[in-house]
């Protein structure tokens, strides 16, 4: 428990497009449009737009910059694999994290 979450997806904004109601989708602790030109080099951490993520402890959590920042599964998964997704959100966007800021 912490900044680290996944989830389904109870509902989008207007302004949301590749995220879906019902989607199983893992989320990091940054938000990022990954559009600007440090996302599109790979640098999600660094988005000119980058937001911190907080609450993620709560039953509900509302993610900024959803389209850049949730990732999708393909399908919802099984429940013995959902404690593997939580701890890549939490491994994976720090592992990026400290590896950009070490190339920036």
């Amino acid at each position: 428990m912490g900044h680290e979450y996944c989830g389904i997806v109870e509902e989008v904004g207007r302004a949301v497009t590749s995220i879906k109601r019902g989607q199983f989708v893992i989320g990091s602790f940054f938000a990022s449009d990954n559009s600007c030109p440090h996302c599109e080099a790979g640098y999600q951490t660094s988005c000119e737009h980058r937001q911190h993520v907080g609450g993620a402890q709560a039953p509900l959590l509302r993610v900024p910059l959803a389209d850049g920042t949730l990732v999708s599964t393909r399908e919802v998964p099984s429940s013995d694999l959902v404690p593997s997704m939580l701890a890549a959100s939490d491994v994976l966007g720090t592992g990026w994290r400290h590896r950009s800021h070490q190339r920036c």
